[in-house]
């Protein structure tokens, strides 16, 4: 694991808080494709598959069955992370038919500090989750909050205050 693409995941403190109870840090290392899934039941395949020549993810855990996973993704130039970032655009468009049902929100720019932002909501199979994408350079980086549907914020989204906190340590 690169020290240059792990500088820029989230600590514990850094993801926000959802509900009573923070975050702990349950696993970080290099994405292994015969043991981690995709990031969000939209994404089809790992970042690796899209070209990225390394990637890094950080799991969390907090009271409630709280989980988020981030995953920061370098290629080999900011090209290759353009087109990675439009084939995630992509699979979010035929995302409800292919898990079978659901809500899934439209993709919504999100103000940054450094480089491009995006996010959506989802909701099936009584949990929800927020999906932020950042791309900077030749990075694209992914955050997922999920959570039970009773226990996900209505009124501000996690995920998209995470990718925030993201694109500021570019």
């Amino acid at each position: 694991m690169r020290l240059e693409t792990a500088a820029h995941l989230l600590d514990a403190d850094g993801l926000p808080t959802v509900g009573a109870g923070g975050w702990v840090v349950a696993t970080t290392g290099p994405e292994d494709p015969e043991r981690d899934r995709a990031v969000g039941a939209c994404q089809k395949t790992l970042l690796a598959s899209i070209g990225a020549v390394e990637t890094v993810r950080r799991t969390f855990t907090a009271p409630g069955r709280l989980e988020a996973t981030q995953v920061v993704a370098r290629f080999a130039d900011s090209r290759s992370a353009w087109r990675a970032h439009e084939v995630l655009a992509s699979w979010r468009e035929d995302c409800a038919d292919r898990i079978g049902g659901g809500d899934v929100g439209p993709l919504e720019p999100l103000d940054v500090h450094a480089g491009t932002g995006e996010s959506y909501r989802m909701a099936a199979r009584k949990r929800a989750a927020g999906l932020g994408i950042l791309r900077t350079g030749s990075f694209l980086t992914l955050v997922e909050v999920t959570a039970g549907a009773d226990r996900y914020p209505t009124g501000w989204d996690p995920a998209r205050v995470a990718v925030r906190r993201v694109a500021r340590t570019f």
